[in-house]
């Protein structure tokens, strides 16, 4: 496109310098033009075609030698035939030059840059002992300057100097964006490379993903459905208890108490394999955060009033979050079930509310409370505290890490306080969502009270 712009630009000067008392071979300047025309095309098409190919470096550095070189020489000739050294368009010598220093070598824009000097001194010289012709620009330069020793080096050091300082300052420029190029080349082929890696292993993480998904199945079903069977015969056994003696009663009882144990840490580890396995919610809808609170509380009422537990509730109808329901559930299913058995006595209070945008749940009991050190390890797979153990033998320890992975993937954060022999305060704080235009679902009970 410049070259293009340059073509017309020379058009517009000699149009305007037409009607100007200056006696210049116009006819020579005309055929310079046209040439220079014919080459850019040549050269536009010629370079579409290296793009075609995917041509490589040494062919584009071929085509910039012949792009600077013929350019000097057109220039010294335009120059020639409009007045020589009394042209002020000489300045022109620097743009070359320029484009040398930034396309080429250092060494080949040295040289490209010695051949518009040389075409340039051969020119003034030539035109000052007469070997050619001047054509002066007549009226601009009264005085035959271009004879006078002094005004030809006043007119080539000058412009000398500055082609030299102009290619050594553009191929400083050039070498330091080359090596930035390369350095960036190198890091696109790194970063294809690694993007290569990256699906490979995200291919591999998916199979992987698929197969622990199918071995969460088959345990489901190798250790689930015998220890649920063991369970209906001991529980057959324990219907004709008369005719079995106390001794083996009580034993029976254990071999009940370890299978339901057993049953209760197979679902919670495969809940919590499930809950891994995924990275946010996969199928985000809405959900009444209320209703599930209402249905876990009906789930766990009767436990409660066993112990004699009293159950109180602040919680506000229709509190809407984004996300999976049986996740949601999951989180107050066991903040639920925790607070009211590690509750000897006293009361659970179970509140919701919507604050700030904010989803507020909170549980709160009056139970045995939680060591201060303790209470950073209680999101651990496993873990129980050494209070949980002395009240309740029975336990996996992996509910309050199934609550920490659902708060993650619904979005939300959870906070704990925690006084030994006093009580436990648990709040989780989820981002409030608007309603639906539609309720799903019917709507909540009546408090328990």
């Amino acid at each position: 496109l410049l070259r293009y712009f340059a073509v017309f630009g020379v058009c517009v000067v000699l149009g305007v310098t037409m009607d100007l008392p200056v006696t210049v071979p116009y006819h020579a300047q005309w055929i310079l033009v046209l040439i220079l025309l014919g080459f850019n095309v040549i050269y536009h098409l010629y370079t579409h075609y290296l793009r075609s190919q995917s041509a490589g470096i040494e062919s584009w550095v071929r085509v910039a030698k012949v792009q600077i070189f013929l350019d000097f020489l057109i220039l010294t000739l335009q120059l020639h035939y409009s007045g020589g050294m009394e042209n002020p368009f000489a300045v022109y010598y620097l743009f070359h030059t320029a484009f040398a220093g930034l396309l080429l070598t250092p060494r080949a824009a040295i040289f490209a840059t010695g051949w518009g000097a040389m075409l340039y001194t051969l020119l003034v010289v030539g035109e000052c002992v007469s070997v050619i012709p001047h054509y002066s620009l007549g009226g601009w330069y009264p005085l035959d300057l271009y004879r006078h020793p002094g005004a030809i080096l006043g007119a080539l050091i000058p412009l000398i100097t500055a082609m030299i300082f102009m290619t050594y300052l553009m191929s400083a420029i050039g070498q330091d964006i080359g090596q930035k190029e390369t350095h960036l080349l190198d890091l696109q082929e790194k970063l294809k490379s690694r993007s290569r890696e990256l699906a490979k292993a995200n291919k591999q993480l998916s199979r992987h993903m698929q197969e622990r998904e199918q071995f969460m199945l088959t345990v489901e079903h190798e250790f689930k459905s015998p220890l649920a069977s063991i369970q209906m015969v001991i529980d057959s056994l324990l219907l004709t208890h008369k005719a079995i003696s106390p001794g083996m009663q009580d034993m029976i009882f254990r071999i009940r108490r370890r299978t339901i144990g057993l049953l209760s840490l197979v679902h919670d580890l495969l809940t919590l394999s499930r809950l891994n396995l995924q990275e946010t919610d996969t199928t985000p809808v809405p959900i009444n955060f209320s209703e599930i609170i209402w249905g876990e509380i009906e789930a766990i009422r009767p436990f409660a009033v066993e112990k004699g537990l009293a159950l109180h509730t602040q919680i506000t109808s229709h509190l809407w979050l984004a996300g999976c329901a049986e996740t949601a559930r999951h989180c107050v299913s066991n903040l639920l079930t925790n607070a009211v058995r590690y509750t000897p006595q006293g009361l659970v209070i179970v509140s919701a509310q919507g604050i700030d945008q904010q989803l507020v749940f909170m549980v709160k009991d009056t139970g045995m409370g939680i060591e201060p050190s303790e209470i950073p390890k209680i999101f651990q797979d496993f873990y129980r505290t050494s209070r949980a153990k002395e009240l309740v033998a029975e336990g996996t320890g992996v509910g309050m890490s199934l609550v920490k992975r659902a708060v993650e993937l619904l979005h939300g954060t959870i906070q704990i306080e925690s006084q030994v022999d006093t009580g436990t305060t648990i709040w989780v704080r989820f981002p409030l969502s608007p309603s639906p235009t539609e309720t799903v679902g019917t709507p909540p009970s009546s408090p328990l009270i």
